[in-house]
């Protein structure tokens, strides 16, 4: 797939300048939003950026699958089934959200070592730079999250396969010891 992106650029620019808007609107949400807005109480910041986890995990699924399920309720080809095909169409060559909250986690945690590490030396002790390499050392903590209940949410799904395909030979002895 991505041989054939690189062949079209506008596709290239579509997903960076998708990818690269999520992230922003990532750190706009969490660092203006939950860490100014609660006050840079650490708790619920962390509390917060948890649950921005949480609706972009969830979206990551939900979306599409809805998009989907109405494209295929609707019948008749008309304007509202025409823009949902094109839609799904376009979504080929965009990033989810979750592979841009993946993103944002890594930048953070550059960011977040580079302002430990450059301490006063590099930059300024000023009160919005000591604010900021707070909330990066604290998305160190989210991410370290993210990562394990991504990690959960395949294994459930892959055990979840693995156990009805294994589980169903003894589901069809039992139907045949009842017939």
């Amino acid at each position: 797939m991505m041989r054939k992106m690189l062949k079209k650029p506008l596709h290239v620019f579509t997903y960076i300048a998708t990818l690269l808007t999520y992230v922003f609107t990532f750190w706009s949400a969490s660092f203006f939003l939950l860490h100014w807005g609660f006050e840079l109480n650490p708790l619920l910041v962390y509390l917060g950026n948890i649950g921005l986890m949480i609706v972009v995990l969830v979206e990551n699924k939900l979306i599409n699958d809805i998009e989907e399920w109405l494209y295929k309720k609707i019948k008749r080809e008309g304007l509202v089934k025409k823009h949902l095909r094109k839609h799904l169409a376009e979504n080929r060559w965009k990033p989810s959200m979750k592979a841009a909250l993946y993103l944002y986690y890594m930048i953070c945690l550059i960011v977040g070592r580079v302002l430990l590490l450059g301490d006063d030396y590099v930059f300024s002790s000023s009160y919005f730079m000591q604010s900021l390499g707070s909330y990066f050392s604290q998305m160190y903590y989210v991410l370290i999250l993210f990562l394990g209940a991504d990690k959960f949410k395949e294994y459930i799904f892959k055990e979840r396969k693995y156990r009805d395909n294994y589980y169903r030979q003894y589901e069809e002895e039992e139907k045949e010891k009842l017939v």
